[in-house]
């Protein structure tokens, strides 16, 4: 991924986050990577929801 790639999926995925713009309008504002970016974007949207969860291990042996 090219840079200029990843500096325009980071700044618009912050956007799409704070409710800013729509994913249309991100991906207009970034033209040359428009295709990168919207499937990018698309991905990460999807996979927010799946927040990591913290796993308890305290009814695991050490060493087993």
């Amino acid at each position: 991924m090219s840079r200029e790639l990843e500096a325009a999926f980071h700044a618009s995925l912050e956007r799409l986050l704070r409710g800013e713009a729509k994913l249309d309008e991100c991906v207009d504002d970034h033209q040359q990577h428009a295709d990168d970016l919207r499937q990018l974007l698309v991905i990460a949207l999807d996979l927010k929801p799946l927040a990591p969860t913290s796993i308890d291990t305290s009814g695991v042996e050490s060493g087993a």
